[in-house]
């Protein structure tokens, strides 16, 4: 057995394990049987190009990220890049407009590395890290490292537990760069890390501002668990695998903290230490004599205060505070045992009937678009130009041709050349 062969074989594995697929699904989706995908794994079989090409289509993934596996350090950079993204996903590669984008954003992105390094930032900014957790087994793993890491890169980009109202800024600051396309409605966002274009998330523009937050996280949490992979495709058919439940148990934790949520329901009168470790509790207390035994302190909240369910009134409020939707604001309070499961469908209902939008518009709480057409992503660029010619680093041909490629008007451009005095 060739070490190429076996790293390969690895590889399949953990990608099989990751997308949460038994070797007898993989192999139906192969049209091979249970043992060739066996014999595959352990590095026994060659791998096809038809295989090859199934594979990508079936993981979404690149075609490099079959071979390089995580030890084996960044993945390679190539031209071809929104070619190789083009001819994996076929709703993408026929959408000669999504494709006209996602190049242009691509462009951008590696006009930006090259600004960055050449005003130094490269030695100040990091992109963050890869988390090397083992590669979940089960729905529970996988939602369990999503949570673990959300809460580290809070901690680590000290955000605290307040919302996030501009995501794509956050991560402009970990040299990220974020951005959103017109896409088919099927592709909710990618991930895209080369050498040169960095790590680029875009998320689909068909989708409402607060939807789009949450898929600025989940790509983001790919750029965390699967970075050797080039580029990775986030879709709806394929939110069941165990990548993308970690992805979405990052993204879900990340915009709305668990300690967010609890202090913003103290905010609103709610009990929370009943809800999460029951109603009947035992305090302890230090004993002054060791040879007097004492007994803990029994707390009975049965009759506490604030011990009040959700309502959806309670519901729209908590949802616009994160500017997050009203279905995540209800499966956040649920899984952080805030909310009860027939509170939850009560919820659920009213949702339904509308009766929740209805108490939104009363309420006159809405989630505010704050997103521009020249978004930070771009807006970076622009200023990092600026500080550049301002330097002396960038000269104004250089100048005119980087502001072009975001799209500025020759009256915009000498509005910042006026700022610096240009």
């Amino acid at each position: 057995m060739s070490q190429t062969a076996q790293s390969l074989g690895s590889r399949l594995r953990q990608l099989r394990l990751a997308n949460g697929k038994s070797q007898s699904e993989l192999a139906a989706a192969l049209e091979v049987s249970r043992s060739t995908v066996a014999q595959m794994e352990l590095g026994n079989r060659m791998v096809r190009a038809e295989d090859i090409d199934r594979l990508v289509a079936i993981y979404g993934c690149s075609a490099d990220s079959l071979f390089v596996s995580p030890e084996h350090g960044a993945p390679r950079d190539t031209d071809d890049l929104v070619a190789n993204v083009a001819q994996t996903i076929p709703e993408l590669g026929t959408d000669t407009s999504a494709l006209a984008k996602l190049s242009e954003a691509v462009a951008i992105s590696r006009a930006l590395t090259d600004v960055e390094r050449m005003l130094g930032l490269d030695c100040y900014l990091s992109e963050p890290p890869s988390y090397q957790f083992k590669a979940p087994s089960t729905s529970w793993e996988a939602m369990h490292q999503g949570y673990v890491a959300a809460e580290e890169e809070r901690r680590r980009m000290n955000l605290g537990d307040a919302p996030i109202r501009n995501v794509d800024e956050a991560f402009a600051t970990c040299r990220v760069r974020a951005t959103g396309i017109v896409m088919p409605e099927r592709i909710s966002s990618l991930f895209l890390h080369t050498a040169r274009t960095g790590i680029l998330i875009v998320v689909n523009r068909l989708l409402p501002v607060e939807k789009r937050r949450f898929q600025y996280a989940h790509a983001y949490a790919h750029a965390c668990f699967d970075r050797e992979s080039r580029w990775f495709a986030c879709r709806l058919d394929d939110r069941h695998s165990l990548s993308e439940s970690r992805a979405s148990a990052f993204a879900s934790r990340f915009i709305v903290p668990e300690t967010g949520m609890q202090r913003y329901l103290h905010s609103l009168g709610k009990d929370t230490l009943g809800r999460s470790s029951g109603t009947v509790q035992k305090l302890f207390s230090e004993r002054v004599d060791s040879s007097v035994k004492r007994k803990p302190i029994r707390v009975d909240g049965r009759n506490r205060r604030g011990a009040t369910s959700i309502s959806s009134c309670d519901l729209t409020q908590i949802a616009c505070y994160y500017g997050v939707s009203r279905s995540l604001a209800a499966y956040s309070l649920r899984n952080l045992r805030y909310m009860t499961e027939d509170e939850f469908e009560a919820v659920e209902r009213q949702e339904a009937e509308g009766t929740t939008a209805r108490a939104q518009e009363a309420l006159d709480l809405r989630v505010a678009d704050v997103e521009s057409g020249r978004d930070a992503f771009r807006s970076r660029l622009l200023a990092l130009t600026v500080e550049g010619l301002r330097r002396g680093d960038i000269d104004r041909e250089r100048f005119s041709a980087l502001t072009s490629l975001v799209g500025l008007t020759d009256a915009e451009q000498q509005a910042l050349l006026d700022s610096v005095g240009i």
